[in-house]
C-alpha cells in the first residue's frame, strides 16, 4: 500500500475488510448441522468427530435440535435404532454416550477386523473364485 493512500474512514474500513475478509469463519447454522451425515462405511469416530466440529460453530442451538440433527445424520440401522432406544436428552449426553460407542465400535473392528467373513474367514483370499478351493502349491502336491 503506497503511502497517504487512505483518505477517509470510509476508505480505511474497505481496506481493512478486504485484507481480513478471508480470516473469517462464518456462524454455523441448524441448517449446517443438519447436512452431516455419516458416510457410508464411515466409523461412528469419524462421523461424531466431524459433527461435533460442525456443532462448535453453532452460536444458538438446543439439545433437543443437536440430538436430532445427529440421529437423522447417522447411516448404520443398528446403530439409529440403538441410538433411538437409548436417546440422550442434552448435547453432553449424547457426547458421552457416543464416545462410548465409537470406543465399542473401535475394540470390535479390532477384534473382527472387516476383511473376514461371517464364519471368519479371511474373504481377501477368495474374491473371484466362488466355492473353489484355495490353490494348492507346488511343495503341497509332492506330499
Amino acid at each position: 500500500m503506497k503511502p497517504n493512500s487512505i483518505d477517509s474512514w470510509e476508505a480505511l474500513k474497505w481496506i481493512f475488510i478486504d485484507n481480513f475478509q478471508g480470516a473469517i469463519i462464518p456462524k454455523g447454522t441448524k441448517h449446517n448441522l443438519s447436512q452431516v451425515k455419516q458416510e457410508r462405511g464411515e466409523s461412528l469416530r469419524s462421523y461424531i468427530r466431524r459433527f461435533f466440529e460442525t456443532r462448535t460453530t453453532i452460536a444458538e442451538i438446543s439439545d433437543k435440535d443437536t440430538i436430532r440433527c445427529f440421529c437423522n445424520g447417522l447411516h448404520v440401522k443398528m446403530t439409529y435404532q440403538e441410538f433411538r432406544r437409548n436417546l440422550p436428552g442434552t448435547t453432553a449426553e449424547l457426547r458421552d454416550m457416543m464416545c462410548q460407542w465409537a470406543y465399542q465400535e473401535d475394540e470390535e473392528n479390532d477384534r473382527f477386523p472387516q476383511n473376514k467373513d461371517k464364519r471368519g474367514k479371511d474373504s481377501r483370499h477368495n474374491k473371484g473364485r466362488g466355492n473353489q478351493s484355495p490353490p494348492v502349491s507346488a511343495s503341497q502336491k509332492i506330499k
